[in-house]
């Protein structure tokens, strides 16, 4: 039987730009009697080198259900990979209702396709197929995903001297899926939302700026074991793992040592790869006790750097990252392409925890593998280990908007909700070839930013936010700190990092602020409402600075 806590979510950022995101044409409509074939268009570089990607292949007017083979490569380790579909699905009718087709989803994830490796298995008769690529999961995400797969459909209605409701086959008009994401509020695995809903390219600041080398840059073209140069520095570090020169081959790094936990023994190892980049490792380390790589090959060289950790600084941005999401719900594993972060809402408040909600429009849901087995047969992820941080733990200021942000400190503030709005409108056209139901292009409308605090209505907020704020229309800069004290990170020059996000946002108090004045209750509470606005000044409607142990997605 299914067991929803047996499911879970992953997610990742998509390579590319529009138009080449989302489903990826490999293969246009081709006759399965031509086949065995070669994809008409190369799986992308930046892909292939990060998470590969899912095949889905459209079939449709066949005139008996069978198999098609795929051969190719994983992405970074180039080890063999082939797929065959199951009866084109696994529970397909020997044809489709006319103008319909059928989809198959490899759960196998693919960096290449091999030449001519596309092939005609056992059955298949007639039709054609044409195949698209998924960008496949990089991380697993804690919280709860929901997916909805709404489809519109046109029933046909006639007069046909008769009472009965005699409708044709529905036809099946446009796909316009959706998609939700709620979880607690954790700052490094939480940061993709950013990302996805702030700014696609924020400014990376090493914490320290000038890393501990674990190990100093040495060849790696036979396996061996490495020198640990230096220990990290207290509290603890995450690794930078720079691979150099030319690979041959693929191999893997295994780094051994105690955790922040103080487990010892805790492995991190950086997946099979020949690709010569600089990778990062999601573990904190206090002490290295081992490392041990494979034989690279070629002229391969290997470093291993370790920071306390990142700052990720933007404004809210033009340019936003699309999703891809992977999730095994207990019963079945599905993808979705394109997912688009229409909004990002963070809350939380002294006596309850804080929580992060974000939803927007997704191309697809595509089921993957056989849909008859009800396994999950998608990518298996570690275990992420940030800790939520609860809204107690958030610090408010509030200072005039010609002032610094973070300087006055407001001891007031009982709860707080930001909600980040993209608005997107979704289009369907006939890109695709051959069309499907999907949309394929998203446009942006203007991003709103709101913020909603319930403050104490202590003399001096009354004061500043009510008659100065909201009455004269004084412009305030807000600034929250949601930080977590139990996850200190290290001290750089004096200041010691926390986990955590730091926003801050010019605003302008709306509506009439709640006054909310009870008997029987014994204080006064004020509640405030405010929109984000464009400062000419600061250059932003709002910032964010992400410190996590997190450098990329």
């Amino acid at each position: 039987m299914a067991s929803t806590p047996k499911g879970y979510s992953a997610v990742a950022i998509e390579q590319g730009s529009a138009p080449n995101l989302g489903l990826f044409t490999l293969l246009t409509e081709t006759a399965v009697s031509s086949l065995p074939v070669s994809l008409t268009s190369a799986i992308p570089t930046s892909v292939k080198n990060s998470t590969g990607m899912h095949l889905m292949i459209e079939m449709y007017a066949h005139t008996a259900a069978g198999q098609i083979s795929i051969a190719g490569t994983a992405p970074l380790s180039a080890a063999v990979v082939t797929s065959t579909t199951a009866n084109n699905g696994g529970n397909m009718p020997t044809t489709e209702n006319p103008g319909q087709y059928v989809v198959y989803t490899t759960p196998e994830i693919y960096g290449a396709v091999n030449s001519s490796g596309v092939t005609l298995g056992t059955g298949l008769t007639g039709g054609f197929i044409a195949i698209y690529g998924v960008q496949a999961a990089k991380a697993m995400v804690p919280g709860e995903i929901k997916m909805a797969d709404k489809r519109k459909e046109h029933n046909i209605v006639a007069q046909r001297a008769t009472f009965a409701m005699m409708h044709t086959p529905p036809l099946p008009l446009a796909y316009d899926p959706e998609w939700e994401y709620q979880a607690d509020f954790y700052p490094d695995n939480s940061y993709w939302t950013l990302l996805g809903g702030a700014n696609s390219s924020p400014t990376l600041t090493n914490l320290p700026s000038v890393a501990v080398s674990i190990m100093a840059s040495a060849s790696v073209v036979t396996s061996g074991t490495g020198t640990i140069a230096n220990q990290p520095t207290t509290p603890g570090m995450v690794l930078q793992y720079v691979i150099g020169g030319a690979p041959a081959t693929t191999a893997t790094v295994t780094v051994t040592g105690t955790n922040i936990y103080g487990e010892t023994g805790v492995t991190e190892v950086l997946a099979s790869t020949k690709t010569a980049a600089t990778y990062y490792g999601n573990t904190t380390f206090t002490a290295i006790s081992s490392i041990a790589y494979g034989a690279f090959g070629g002229s391969a060289t290997l470093a291993i750097n370790a920071y306390f950790g990142y700052a990720q600084s933007m404004n809210l941005g033009d340019t936003l990252s699309s999703l891809a999401w992977y999730q095994f719900d207990g019963t079945a594993s599905k993808v979705m392409p394109y997912g688009l972060i229409g909004e990002i809402t963070i809350e939380g408040g002294w006596d309850k925890e804080a929580k992060l909600t974000a939803k927007g429009p997704g191309q697809a849901v595509l089921l993957l593998g056989d849909t008859t087995l009800g396994t999950q047969l998608g990518p298996t992820f570690s275990q992420p280990q940030d800790e939520a941080v609860t809204g107690w733990q958030t610090v408010a200021y509030i200072d005039a908007v010609s002032g610094t942000a973070g300087t006055t400190q407001n001891v007031d503030v009982i709860d707080f909700k930001i909600a980040i709005a993209n608005k997107y409108e979704t289009k369907h056209t006939s890109y695709f070839y051959p069309p499907n139901l999907f949309w394929n292009r998203a446009y942006r409308n203007r991003r709103e930013v709101a913020i909603e605090l319930t403050l104490d209505m202590s003399a001096a907020t009354y004061n500043s936010e009510y008659g100065l704020g909201f009455k004269q229309g004084k412009r305030r800069l807000v600034q929250l700190w949601i930080m977590s004290r139990n996850q200190y990170m290290g001290t750089v020059s004096g200041t010691a990092y926390y986990k955590g996000w730091k926003i801050t946002m010019p605003t302008r108090w709306i509506d009439e602020p709640a006054i909310e004045y009870t008997i029987g209750k014994p204080n006064v509470e004020l509640k405030v409402k405010g929109m984000a606005y464009l400062d000419a000044n600061l250059g932003y409607d709002c910032n964010i600075v992400a410190y996590t142990t997190k450098a990329t997605w």
